[in-house]
């Protein structure tokens, strides 16, 4: 079983009413059951769970801008969880000299991190999906790269945060960010009510 939420905000006065959300998905494989719901409005509707089962991407893509040059840097930074981080920027630089900067910020191994990666893992080879594909929770995005001329060396340990900015040329402001960090680790007794939609939200159809 997994349930996940996913919160999206626009820091654009104009993109806040479009975007500014939070959603839920819960997928329980033992019973077959595949809920959506959406926690302003408190609404949630079955999904087919069919649609919860692995569908292989086709889509082709035509990079006209490959990834020419890649520079990483590396020093100790701030305390997660009580351990020393080391902070690691990896810029790339394509043929058309726009920039993708990823910082991401790596501790020694974490426990409940790789019982949680164990779980979400078992449950993606479930539904169908490639082991060969599967991204562990603390791997960081510079290690899943693909498509870059030059083999990168894994970040050794936990990724527990992480920021990409994407900058066209000579721009000193991106026009593209995301950020994620892991905030909470927790290891409690399984309570099912983690995983059904709240009592109080109205079921719809779609």
């Amino acid at each position: 079983m997994r349930h996940s939420i996913e919160t999206t905000k626009a820091e654009r006065f104009y993109a806040r009413m479009f975007v500014n959300k939070s959603k839920g998905k819960i997928i329980d494989n033992n019973s077959n059951n595949y809920w959506k719901y959406d926690i302003e409005d408190k609404e949630h509707r079955t999904v087919p769970f069919e649609k919860a089962f692995y569908k292989k991407d086709i889509t082709e893509t035509d990079d006209d801008d490959p990834v020419e040059d890649i520079y990483r840097t590396e020093n100790n930074d701030v305390i997660f969880f009580g351990k020393q981080s080391k902070k690691w920027v990896t810029t790339f630089t394509s043929v058309k000299r726009n920039r993708l900067i990823l910082e991401e910020w790596s501790v020694s191994e974490l426990p409940a991190l790789r019982l949680a990666d164990s779980l979400n893992r078992s449950l993606e080879l479930e539904l169908g999906k490639p082991d060969s594909i599967i991204t562990s929770i603390g791997k960081g995005f510079s290690n899943i790269m693909k498509g870059v001329p030059y083999k990168l060396e894994q970040i050794p340990g936990e990724i527990i945060k992480a920021s990409i900015k994407s900058y066209k040329e000579d721009e000193k402001e991106p026009n593209f960010s995301i950020n994620v960090k892991i905030t909470r680790l927790d290891s409690e007794t399984l309570n099912m009510n983690h995983f059904r939609v709240p009592e109080d939200y109205i079921s719809i159809k779609k």
